[in-house]
Parts: C-alpha cells; sequence; structure tokens
C-alpha cells in the first residue's frame, strides 16, 4: 500500500488526503478507542502510534484493523511492508524477528552465566 493509494481512500471518504484523515476528530476518536498502553511487539510504553493492520475497513475502523505500536517498531512495520508489498501479518512477522533476537540474547547472558560459574 503507498501513500498515492493511501490518499484515494481518504479522498473518496471525504478527506483531502491520508495526512488529513489521521490529523481528524474521527482518528482522534479511533485513538481514544482503540490504542493500548503498550507496543504489540516490543510492549514498551513510550512513543504509541496506531497502526491499520489493514484498510478494508478504511473510515469505519474494526478492532481487529488496528493495532498499537511504538515509534521504531512501527517504523520497522512499514519498511518491511516497503521491501515486500505485504501489509497483513507485517506486525506479527516484526514481532516474531524480535522475539527471536530477545531468546537469542537470553541464551548468550544465560551462557556466559554459566562460564563464569565454572
Amino acid at each position: 500500500m503507498n501513500i498515492e493509494h493511501m490518499n484515494l481512500l481518504a479522498r473518496g471518504i471525504g478527506y483531502k488526503s491520508y495526512a488529513a484523515y489521521l490529523r481528524s476528530d474521527h482518528w482522534r476518536e479511533m485513538q481514544a478507542k482503540w490504542k493500548q498502553a503498550h507496543c504489540f511487539c516490543c510492549h514498551t510504553n513510550s512513543r504509541l502510534d496506531l497502526h491499520h493492520t489493514t484498510y478494508d475497513h478504511f473510515g469505519n475502523e474494526w478492532a481487529t484493523d488496528l493495532v498499537t505500536l511504538c515509534r521504531p517498531c512501527h517504523d520497522k512495520v512499514h519498511a518491511l511492508i516497503a521491501r515486500t508489498g505485504l501489509l497483513e501479518g507485517a506486525h506479527f512477522t516484526v514481532k516474531r524477528q524480535r522475539a527471536t533476537r530477545m531468546g537469542k540474547r537470553r541464551k548468550k547472558r544465560a551462557k556466559r552465566k554459566r562460564k563464569q560459574k565454572s
């Protein structure tokens, strides 16, 4: 999904652009209603955004169409979407990648601790 397509969607429901839609009272209401207290991917609670997982119900979003992401994870999701062209499920991929990295770090720490004890 590129910005031109998102602008077309926004114009289709009466907004000048996608950016105008994101500044609208409607979007602020969606954020107040659906934004969670932490990032879906990394569970931080700072710099949170509401991300569309699909545009199927654009302008009348369902709870399942939106996910809360921190700014770094949101940027990673959009980078993945730009690289692959796939929107749906990108947030799950970023979460899995992060979990894999965290798991590797935990294993390395545990290995160092075992080594120190010996």
